[in-house]
């Protein structure tokens, strides 16, 4: 049966917390743990049926943000990296802008989908290729490399606040 785009994304709202919540479970533990015992502790947890316990752990270790063998089941890298960077603190502004330089050498769909998740976190484009932020956000940009293998193709550094980033400083209500 064909879903309405309202239930699709929905569903995917939905994954992503599931898939949050898995690996703070797991970054929690910083071990291996069995399978069994952590589909069963998510079961009583978070009332889920085992399948989608299991298509999730799936999804996870496809895309190495954890390591699952037969027994056992640990959190890599970049799982450590998704937890960290969803946990990005935006108390105090240290007067600094973090700004992120995205060259011409990456793959146009790869580019894509990097601005969209910059753009979903908070950056603000300043100028073509040219995006900041005003708060620490280092293990967001090395997950998005890890991801995306971009390496050196982007580039990251911390600038003092002068008066070409008044509009980004406006943008966000900073002082």
């Amino acid at each position: 049966m064909y879903k309405s785009k309202k239930q699709n994304r929905h569903a995917k709202k939905l994954h992503a917390k599931t898939m949050l919540s898995f690996l703070s479970l797991l970054y929690a533990y910083k071990r291996k743990v069995t399978l069994e015992d952590f589909v069963r502790k998510i079961e009583t947890k978070y009332s889920l049926r085992e399948t989608r316990i299991r298509h999730a752990i799936a999804y996870l270790d496809r895309y190495e943000y954890i390591k699952k063998t037969k027994a056992s089941i640990h959190i890599l890298e970049k799982g450590v990296l998704y937890i960290e960077s969803a946990r990005v603190k935006k108390n105090h502004w240290d007067r600094r802008f973090r700004v992120l330089l995205l060259t011409s050498l990456l793959p146009t769909n790869t580019m894509h989908y990097i601005r969209a998740r910059i753009r979903a976190f908070g950056f603000i484009k300043i100028d073509r290729g040219v995006w900041v932020y005003p708060y620490d956000c280092l293990s967001f940009i090395q997950l998005l490399q890890l991801e995306y293998r971009t390496g050196e193709k982007m580039l990251y550094f911390v600038a003092q606040d002068n008066e070409t980033l008044a509009r980004a400083r406006k943008e966000w209500k900073l002082r």
